[in-house]
């Protein structure tokens, strides 16, 4: 029975065979087709119903497992492999960006296999979304998503990475179309987070160039205040922002006191018993009016409308009458010569000391000018 089994089997010598009833048992070792072999053989042994072979070792069940290793590897399709004069060998398809075969036979103690590799592109996500970030780069502000043969870019980026993104996308092999709906430029991307955390009201102006938010316009303090605070808590928290730029922001209110104190504090001298302004004053008149066209234009950026007071004064020589006209003249003067620079008449008022001056026995030419006061429309 056991001579017909060698000859059946025709087992190595590294096999030993013994037979116990119908069992047969093997030990020692040998490669995978003779084992294969044995199995196959089961039912075909007459008078055998059972193989015992745990103490039969595979000399090539490390190869095996290297093979399975490789088939269960993403990116490696093994096509064939066998030995010939005692030397492994495989062949296989890998693509470029898959895991080295030759450092998982390393880290299986393998080292006597050949193998022979033919580059494809594999087209599963994984392997698609490798090659996207080889190929573009994408900064970590860009979130990458693949739908199909569809790649979704979102978040935000340079102007010149997004230009290279759309050059690019499409040459990677499983991308047919690329959707950048929700991919914006950086400026836009720092002016859309600006306006949602500053909430800057009609009257401001954000921009953004070159990560630079510069930001404009004249509120009232309260505004001026809460918008610095935001802005610091925007510099904070968003490191995108190269600066911000704030001289073009104005307090309004802080403004308007300011040149309402130096209106207020204005002197426009006449020269004796005319209607002329005194020589010397070309450097006041021009810093007035600056002044009133500043104060003007703020009042109206708040919805505070105000009305220049102009009061003409005398040096107190001659009759009450006189006087009075001679002052009036005067107001009127620089009502004129400001409506003539562009200043509208209705926010002039000529208004009349509150005490007219005259019959003065010594002349005094300080008091031969024309005064202001800044007053509140009610």
């Amino acid at each position: 029975m056991e001579l017909r089994l060698r000859q059946w089997l025709k087992p190595p010598d590294s096999v030993q065979m013994s037979l116990n009833g119908t069992t047969l048992h093997l030990s020692g070792h040998a490669n995978q087709a003779w084992i294969d072999k044995v199995n196959q053989s089961v039912g075909m042994m007459g008078g055998i119903t059972e193989i015992v072979a745990d103490k039969l070792i595979n000399t090539e069940a490390q190869f095996q497992a290297f093979l399975k290793t490789l088939n269960n590897t993403p990116g490696i399709i093994v096509i064939s492999s066998g030995t010939e004069n005692g030397q492994h060998f495989l062949t296989g398809m890998r693509d470029p960006l898959a895991k080295e075969p030759a450092e998982i036979a390393l880290g299986l103690q393998i080292t006597d296999v050949i193998m022979r590799w033919t580059h494809y592109q594999d087209l599963t996500s994984n392997f698609i979304e490798k090659r996207v970030r080889q190929r573009l780069a994408p900064p970590s502000t860009v979130q990458l998503r693949l739908e199909g043969d569809t790649l979704h870019l979102s978040g935000h980026a340079s102007p010149a990475w997004i230009d290279k993104a759309i050059d690019k996308a499409n040459t990677v092999a499983g991308i047919n179309n690329l959707e950048i709906k929700y991919l914006l430029d950086t400026d836009s991307f720092l002016l859309a987070e600006a306006k949602r955390e500053l909430m800057p009201p009609e009257r401001v102006t954000l921009t953004v160039h070159e990560k630079i938010l510069r930001v404009t316009g004249r509120v009232d303090s309260t505004t001026f205040q809460a918008l610095l605070k935001r802005i610091q808590n925007l510099k904070n928290s968003q490191q995108e922002l190269a600066s911000v730029e704030t001289s073009g922001l104005v307090d309004a209110e802080r403004e308007i006191y300011q040149l309402i104190q130096r209106i207020e504090k204005t002197i426009i001298y006449f020269s004796e018993d005319s209607t002329g302004f005194m020589p010397g004053q070309e450097a006041a008149l021009p810093d007035l009016l600056k002044d009133v066209q500043q104060l003007l234009a703020l009042s109206q950026d708040l919805n505070q409308p105000i009305r220049l007071q102009i009061t003409g004064n005398t040096d107190g020589i001659g009759t009450e009458i006189y006087n009075r006209q001679l002052s009036q003249r005067r107001a009127g003067v620089m009502v004129n010569w400001l409506q003539a620079r562009g200043i509208e008449k209705q926010y002039l008022i000529v208004t009349p000391p509150p005490k007219i001056r005259f019959g003065e026995s010594q002349p005094n030419h300080g008091y031969r000018n024309v005064s202001f006061k800044v007053v509140y429309k009610d």
